[in-house]
């Protein structure tokens, strides 16, 4: 566990060594390689201290004695299988982009307007027209477009 204290006097003489040192972009970049290079060392370790689950895939399967046909045909396999899920599904989506888009909302609500807009004028037109076939304007006809 880290120390989590706050030490002030350790802060300042780091920063007093830190202001003495010179700084050079080429110096800096190569204590950057440097630190680089440690923890590139540092995992190749790792890797090879792992064992079986270091290797590749490759590998674990020639050790299993799975040939590389028979590793492209499992590949062939699983790609085969998850494309019959997926093809369905994608055919659905493109079928229907539409609705999904919003295109078929916008279309019912351009219909909606219209219908709206055409009926409201002409009841609009009848109630303002003093005699229809005799009638006046508190008995006239609604109209009721239907598309």
């Amino acid at each position: 566990m880290a120390d989590t204290n706050f030490n002030f006097n350790h802060v300042v003489q780091n920063s007093a060594k830190y202001l003495e040192k010179d700084y050079t972009a080429a110096g800096h970049a190569a204590e950057q390689m440097e630190q680089a290079e440690k923890v590139r060392v540092e995992q190749a370790i790792k890797f090879e201290s792992a064992g079986f689950l270091g290797i590749t895939l490759g590998q674990k399967l020639t050790e299993a004695g799975i040939g590389k046909r028979v590793a492209q045909q499992l590949v062939d396999t699983a790609t085969g299988a998850v494309g019959r899920v997926v093809s369905p599904l994608s055919e659905y989506l493109d079928k229907y982009e539409n609705v999904f888009n919003g295109t078929i909302q916008a279309e019912f609500n351009g219909d909606a307007y219209q219908l709206y807009s055409a009926s409201n004028a002409m009841a609009e037109e009848a109630l303002n027209t003093p005699n229809i076939v005799g009638l006046g304007p508190s008995r006239a006809p609604k109209f009721v477009m239907d598309m």
